[in-house]
């Protein structure tokens, strides 16, 4: 059975995907080492993590952490958290960002 929250009555429109963003993923190892994933703007952490993985051809990356510099300190992201405006992050747990 289909829920009357999601369901579109027939003949609407359903809204449009958000449109995708280039975020870059930088090493926290060796911030030469970068990569460009895109997601669409409303993506979660955890959405981005997953898109990384595809990206380099992992099946999942269940030790790496997304990550953000603060007072000197790496602060992981909960994957629940909202990509929001952010455009590079910083990604542990990973020795090289080369796909597999």
């Amino acid at each position: 059975m289909i829920s009357s929250e999601n369901a579109f009555k027939f003949g609407e429109k359903a809204p449009d995907p958000k449109p995708p963003v280039d975020v870059s993923i930088k090493n926290s190892q060796n911030e030469k080492e970068e990569v460009k994933v895109s997601v669409p703007s409303d993506a979660t952490m955890g959405d981005l993590r997953a898109a990384l993985a595809r990206q380099l051809g992992r099946s999942e990356l269940a030790e790496v952490r997304l990550v953000r510099k603060l007072a000197g300190e790496w602060e992981q992201f909960k994957d629940s958290e909202s990509l929001g405006t952010r455009r590079r992050i910083f990604v542990r747990g990973l020795e090289t960002l080369h796909s597999a």
